[in-house]
C-alpha cells in the first residue's frame, strides 16, 4: 500500500500517515486540454466526465498542470462509489483554485459540490474580484466565509467535517479554522455526486482547478499545512 507519511516537526518522532488507498477521490486533473474526463488516481476510481459546449483546457496549475473550466463546463460523476455519507462521517475536502485575470466581474462560481445538490451538499465557492471570498456551504442551513486579497491568485481550500468535535470547520492558506456545530436542520449529504464547476458571470469565469480530495478522515492543521507545503502544493500520486 502506498501511503503519505506526515512528520510534525512540533513532535519529534510522530509520524501522522494518511494512506493513498484511504483517499475517496483524488483527482489530479492534469490531464491534456480538451480531455473529457478527469480521472480519479484513488482506488475508487470514481472518474469524472466533461459536461457542456467549452472545453476543459489545460493551463500551468499550482502542483503540475491543471484544467481551466469556463462559462459551459464542468466535470461531473453521479452514482460514485467509496464517498463518506451520513451526519456521522468525518470528511476533509481540499484543493487548489484561482480565477484568471479580469475573468470574474460578478457571480460565484462553484468550485466544487459533493454529496448531491442543495442543502444536501458540501460546496465552496469562490466569489467574484469585487467580493474577494471563498464561500463554503454544508448539509444543513450554515456556511462560512473567508476573505482573501485576491481570487486571481491561487488559493489552498480546505473543508469538511470532525465527528469527534462534532464541528463543520473550513480554512483557506492553512489560515486558522473557522467552525460551524451543526444545528438540528442537519440534511445527510448523499455521496452519489461529485461536480467540479458550475460557472456564470460576466465576462465568462474562467476558473482553473488543481489536486482537489476527498478522504474520510477530519484532516489535522498539521496534516494540512504538508498539503500546503509552503504555498507549493504536493503531487499525493
Amino acid at each position: 500500500m502506498r501511503g503519505l507519511t506526515l512528520r510534525d516537526p512540533a513532535a519529534v518522532g510522530r509520524v501522522l500517515l494518511v494512506a493513498l488507498a484511504d483517499m475517496a477521490g483524488l483527482w489530479r486533473l492534469n490531464e491534456a486540454g480538451g480531455t473529457d474526463n478527469a480521472v480519479d488516481a484513488s482506488a475508487n476510481g470514481n472518474t469524472l466526465t466533461k459536461s457542456g459546449a467549452d472545453a476543459a483546457t489545460a493551463a500551468t496549475g499550482k502542483v503540475d498542470g491543471c484544467r481551466q473550466l469556463t462559462a459551459d463546463c464542468k466535470f461531473l460523476g453521479t452514482s460514485l462509489t467509496g464517498l463518506p455519507t451520513g451526519i456521522s462521517d468525518s470528511c476533509t475536502i481540499f484543493g487548489w483554485a484561482k480565477h484568471e485575470a479580469g475573468s470574474c466581474v460578478g457571480g460565484s462560481p462553484k468550485t466544487l459540490t459533493f454529496g448531491g445538490y442543495g442543502v444536501a451538499a458540501y460546496t465552496v465557492e469562490v466569489y467574484n474580484t469585487a467580493s474577494k471570498k471563498f464561500t463554503f456551504t454544508f448539509p444543513y442551513n450554515g456556511w462560512i466565509d473567508i476573505d482573501v486579497v485576491s481570487t486571481e491568485a491561487w488559493h489552498f481550500f480546505a473543508f469538511g467535517y470532525d465527528a469527534a468535535t462534532g464541528k463543520a470547520w473550513a480554512s483557506v492558506d492553512v489560515g486558522a479554522r473557522q467552525e460551524l456545530t451543526p444545528g438540528g436542520s442537519w440534511v445527510a449529504p448523499s455521496a452519489a455526486t461529485v461536480q467540479m464547476g458550475e460557472l456564470g458571470g460576466s465576462p465568462p469565469v474562467q476558473e482553473n482547478i488543481d489536486h482537489i480530495g476527498i478522504i474520510d478522515q477530519a484532516l489535522t492543521d498539521v496534516q494540512l499545512a504538508w498539503l500546503y507545503n509552503g504555498g507549493s502544493g504536493r503531487d499525493l500520486a
